[in-house]
């Protein structure tokens, strides 16, 4: 089996989703997605999403009089806006069908429509937000990670240059099943850049509660280098079993906590992509633990894929 044909097995993109809401986030991310569509010869969804709450059968204000001639107002809107989106594309030989759909709130409807028109990536703007706002509110771009079936990939407005071919695509892993299917992609993806793979794991320091502290016995503490040796082989042999064509490979081991020590290190290494795969955690329980992949989408500042086993 060719290298092509095997790499087209793994993650084969012939349908491209870019949601957009015409923010600089998103347009930056439509720049992406038509470099991406041209790379790999596929075909490019632009879809708006025109959010109407009144539409809510729960919200008091259900069936408000001028409710339709406010959608239709958006819509003309919208599609001016999509307009100026593809001025520049015209004449070009990339296929683009665009889409305008009514909803409630736009993630749901993002990943209603991947999975209705069978769409291989989503390329998406993430506004980044900070703080209490943040934490309350959340993110289409995060929801759309955590619910979507197909790979999500996430740039932010400030980030990098969304045109910018990674010379090293890092792969974060913890030797799940989801992380392993990551690193499949990734290795795909570093051989169609021609970029080095990365393959990190992230060692957490052992943390106690203040009323623990006088329990701890430093003697049990582990030994970095030593865990590191070992770990060092086990990212080898992952490599080794994951299915892929062959590409330059470089193994690091890191201390901290998850998100921030991979973010800090794409950073240092100015990696241009961040391939990981997401457990898809819901309810209280994601809400109390959040999730490592998220907390990558929000911190990274080059653009992130993501995905589900």
């Amino acid at each position: 089996m060719s290298q092509a044909t095997e790499s087209s097995e793994i993650f084969s993109v012939r349908k491209i989703l870019h949601p957009t809401d015409f923010s600089a986030s998103s347009r930056s991310a439509l720049t992406r997605a038509i470099f991406l569509a041209n790379r790999h010869n596929a075909e490019l969804h632009l879809l708006h999403v025109v959010e109407l709450h009144n539409d809510d059968p729960f919200n008091p204000e259900y069936h408000f009089p001028d409710g339709d001639e406010i959608y239709f107002e958006l819509v003309k809107v919208a599609q001016s806006e999509m307009k100026d989106l593809l001025s520049g594309e015209q004449g070009r030989t990339l296929r683009i069908r665009e889409h305008l759909e009514r909803a409630v709130s736009a993630a749901p409807e993002i990943v209603r429509f991947a999975i209705e028109h069978e769409i291989d990536l989503v390329v998406m703007g993430s506004h980044g937000r900070r703080g209490v706002r943040r934490f309350f509110l959340g993110s289409v771009a995060e929801e759309v990670v955590r619910t979507a079936s197909s790979p999500v990939l996430t740039l932010h407005a400030d980030g990098q240059d969304p045109l910018r071919v990674p010379t090293q695509v890092v792969a974060p892993v913890d030797f799940s099943q989801e992380s392993a299917a990551a690193v499949a992609v990734a290795r795909v993806m570093a051989q169609t850049y021609g970029a080095r793979l990365d393959i990190v794991h992230v060692l957490e320091h052992p943390t106690f509660a203040h009323p623990y502290q006088p329990l701890y016995n430093r003697a049990l503490d582990y030994s970095f280098p030593q865990a590191a040796e070992k770990i060092g082989v086990a990212l080898r042999e992952l490599l080794e079993e994951v299915a892929g064509p062959e590409v330059e490979a470089h193994f690091e081991v890191l201390e901290g906590s998850p998100a921030p020590a991979v973010v800090d290190y794409a950073s240092q290494a100015d990696a241009a992509m961040i391939v990981l795969a997401t457990h898809g955690l819901t309810g209280l329980e994601h809400f109390l633990l959040g999730s490592v992949t998220e907390r990558v989408v929000r911190l990274a500042r080059c653009p992130v894929l993501t995905m589900k086993a």
